[in-house]
């Protein structure tokens, strides 16, 4: 497993960066980091290797379920996760952790593309 060490893609939802040279490349890990909104995570992580997804990580939030939800989907296809995880809702909120991993997931795979 290669990881590309020039850039690394760091993401929010209110701005869109440039695509990363080493996106299309065969063999190279694209390291992620995602800025959450209206959950209690404020940040997750993860590497994204062609359509497989792993090493997820939550920055704050509900430890226990989120370190679940990270080891339970690790080792998927983005777009299996993201079909699984897609408007979960989390109490009287209209998102979740899950869902938001599923739209950065997506976000993402758009931008690797």
């Amino acid at each position: 497993m290669k990881i590309c060490k020039k850039w690394e893609i760091i993401t929010t939802f209110k701005r869109v960066r440039r695509k990363h040279p080493c996106a299309r490349a065969k063999g190279y890990t694209m390291k992620h980091e995602y800025y959450l909104r209206g959950v209690c995570p404020t940040k997750v992580e993860f590497d994204l290797n062609g359509d497989i997804v792993t090493n997820i990580v939550f920055t704050g939030g509900c430890n226990g379920n989120l370190k679940a939800i990270s080891k339970l989907v690790d080792g998927w296809k983005a777009d299996e996760i993201i079909s699984k995880l897609a408007g979960n809702t989390c109490g009287f909120k209209q998102t979740s952790c899950a869902d938001q991993l599923s739209l950065a997931l997506a976000d993402a795979k758009a931008k690797t593309l």
